[in-house]
């Protein structure tokens, strides 16, 4: 997830505190899933050659929206180091813009997984102090509204779809970065994937336990919420296969 930001750098704007799930913010959900959901469904009616150009270019601009992001967050004062793109997803900008861009199926099902069920929970309860009109709430949404658009992407305009082993490589490749990234934060003192403490805020992780036992809590829940991203897809298979008429 997006590294928490510095609640008195941000606010130095004054503009009003981020509300959860206030009309503002379910106003600013509600707009992200219909655009992720319309866009590349609209897409899909267009030439092969247009369609692939906009695929290049939405990879091109989720990068580009991260790095606004990012030089967002440091004009109003959060540190270079606390946004390395090394939270979850922060390498997922880039994991979605290689999938796009080189249309790769086996990084969609790294990609899907960890979209729909790690950049969805940063839309849902982000770490932000501050709300709507401020820089750091738009650019917020924007750059990770474009990974919801990134994912639906992937399944309706690509026509990717995962599979049950999908879940097992979701998750296994998590566990393989969350390892590669324990060095960085013991050399440069973060605590990116909240893998060394519990964000300085009120969060979920409150209830698993204390350090490092709430790790082991995490890859329980990780592995239960991937397989709930994949139940449309049982479902989907299962009504099919109810549906196939009985052979004589």
């Amino acid at each position: 997830m997006q590294a928490p930001p510095s609640p008195d750098a941000l606010r130095a704007g004054l503009e009003p505190p981020f509300h959860l799930f206030g009309a503002t913010h379910l106003a600013t959900l509600a707009l992200l899933v219909a655009l992720a959901v319309a866009v590349p469904l609209a897409a899909r009616r267009l030439s092969e050659t247009t369609q692939r150009r906009l695929t290049m270019g939405l990879a091109v601009f989720l990068v580009a929206t991260r790095a606004v992001h990012t030089w967002v967050q440091w004009l109003f004062g959060v540190p270079l180091l606390q946004q390395l793109p090394l939270h979850l997803c922060g390498i997922l900008v880039f994991v979605s813009a290689w999938m796009l861009w080189r249309r790769s199926y086996a990084t969609f099902e790294v990609a899907y997984f960890w979209t729909f069920g790690g950049a969805t929970q940063a839309l849902l309860t982000p770490d932000l102090p501050v709300g709507f009109p401020h820089p750091g709430y738009v650019t917020f949404f924007a750059s990770h509204g474009l990974l919801l658009l990134a994912g639906f992407w992937g399944v309706l305009m690509l026509r990717f779809r995962p599979r049950p082993i999908s879940i097992l490589k979701a998750w296994a490749w998590l566990n393989l970065y969350a390892l590669a990234v324990v060095p960085v934060n013991l050399a440069l003192g973060t605590n990116y994937l909240y893998l060394m403490r519990k964000p300085g805020v009120a969060s979920l992780l409150d209830h698993f336990g204390p350090w490092p036992w709430y790790l082991g809590v995490l890859e329980g829940i990780g592995l239960l919420v991937f397989s709930l991203c994949y139940l449309p897809w049982w479902i989907g298979d299962l009504r099919r296969r109810r549906s196939r008429p009985a052979s004589v």
